[in-house]
């Protein structure tokens, strides 16, 4: 699995949101309803998900 895909932020509620792919959720192990840590590198542009 390469670490370059793409995906778009859609307007969820007064929220945008971003679909992880279902190749990476399977390899990571993560399901619906698993509550995820985000840490934001403003200067980077990076988002960190943990879960």
């Amino acid at each position: 699995m390469g670490s370059n895909l793409k995906v778009r932020l859609k307007r969820t509620g007064g929220s945008l949101s971003v679909t992880i792919p279902s190749q990476i959720l399977k390899a990571l192990g993560w399901e619906e309803g698993k509550e995820l840590t985000l840490d934001v590198d403003t200067r980077a542009g990076i988002v960190i998900i943990k879960g």
